[in-house]
């Protein structure tokens, strides 16, 4: 898949949601990689990529696809969302033992 050009990127800030769907399809196999990578659990990477990407749709001031780091940006985000989940599930953890 080629990388989303200008049209494709302003098209997404402007709200097009088919226009989402391309980039998120874009970015989507390279997220999951990364996630799955992290947690070695399919499902719950594939919860936290879609977490993310529904904030990126739904924040209007949050990270734009223009930016010229938006790739760093979202993996930095995916990261913190899987360090978040695994804090979570160390504490269910914790907690069963107990």
């Amino acid at each position: 898949m080629i990388a989303p050009g200008k049209y494709l990127l302003s098209e997404t800030i402007e709200g097009s949601p088919a226009m989402g769907e391309e980039t998120h399809g874009y970015y989507r196999s390279a997220s999951l990689k990364f996630c799955e990578s992290l947690i070695k659990d399919k499902e719950a990477a594939q919860q936290i990529v879609c977490a993310v990407f529904n904030d990126l749709s739904n924040s209007p001031s949050g990270l734009r696809l223009t930016e010229p780091n938006f790739k760093s940006r979202l993996f930095i985000l995916l990261r913190n969302q899987v360090f978040n989940y695994l804090k979570t599930a160390a504490k269910r953890e914790l907690v069963s033992v107990h």
